[in-house]
């Protein structure tokens, strides 16, 4: 084969692949989108047969009292602990293990911690005000302050796989 062949065969070959690169992230970003479509209307169908089923008032109190519960549990006890934490120098040697990220998961488990302690905090706050007219008031104030503490169970791992990210 002469010398011109070869890489007219070569670009061509390169080319090719190009083409299914490009063609393969054009699917990826196609799911992507109908997927964040999906969940969208998954989301406001949900909400509408809520709405329809448990009323104005049950709903608003779920939408706006217990929300801002469990915002501001999640909110005052690990997000000045992950701000922290990302000024944290990165360790030179990235395949074991270091004392930096054992450091960082001590950190992380403080949050735990903090957030029983306002979790159990503003459920006396919000449980002691007992409204009768709204029918399992304490009990969902109990799953959202439960709920909350869990979400802060897996926080040392978030903050160790960002700082191995970063």
């Amino acid at each position: 084969m002469s010398d011109g062949k070869l890489r007219a065969r070569d670009s061509t070959s390169v080319a090719a692949a190009e083409a299914a690169h490009s063609s393969s992230a054009f699917a990826g970003a196609q799911y992507l989108m109908g997927l964040q479509l999906f969940v969208r209307l998954a989301t406001f169908s949900t909400n509408a047969v809520a709405f329809r089923l448990a009323g104005s008032s049950a709903f608003g109190v779920a939408s706006i009292k217990l929300e801002l519960l469990l915002s501001t549990i999640l909110f005052l006890s690990r997000e000045s602990i992950r701000n922290a934490l990302l000024r944290i120098e990165p360790a030179e040697d990235k395949q074991r293990p270091s004392v930096r990220e054992q450091r960082i998961i001590n950190a992380a488990l403080v949050s735990i911690g903090v957030g029983g302690l306002l979790a159990g905090a503003l459920y006396m706050v919000y449980g002691g005000n007992s409204q009768s007219s709204i029918p399992y008031y304490s009990e969902s104030i109990a799953a959202y302050v439960l709920a909350a503490w869990v979400e802060l169970l897996v926080e040392p791992l978030y903050v160790l796989s960002r700082s191995r990210v970063l």
